[in-house]
């Protein structure tokens, strides 16, 4: 089995900046009152989970790419060898993350 390095990072890019987008997109109202210690430390449960899932999921994929099509068929998201497919993959996971966890990524976390 011979692994892409360089389609891997760029999948792993792609993943952590739809997670990344959408959580600058969740906190855009209240921009003038940001604070990194809140917008991460204060969400270390969305953080960690959001990451952790665009990970083990690439990991899966790249051992099995056969898995993308179960996958597919799991959660309606194709994350076959398409690098762009890791973007929609990250905002997903991260909308998934923010939906379950109890401290939402919002204007509560960010505010003093």
């Amino acid at each position: 089995m011979e692994l892409d390095a360089l389609g891997i990072l760029i999948k792993v890019v792609l993943g952590l900046l739809g997670i990344i987008i959408y959580a600058v997109w969740k906190v855009k109202e209240h921009l003038s009152q940001f604070q990194w210690k809140k917008f991460i430390g204060d969400n270390k449960a969305f953080w960690l989970w959001s990451i952790s899932m665009v990970l083990l999921l690439l990991m899966v994929v790249t051992i099995e790419p056969n898995i993308a099509t179960a996958i597919k068929t799991l959660i309606g998201l194709d994350i076959s060898n398409e690098p762009a497919s890791f973007f929609s993959l990250g905002w997903a996971l991260a909308l998934a993350a923010n939906g379950a966890v109890k401290k939402k990524l919002d204007k509560k976390n960010i505010e003093k």
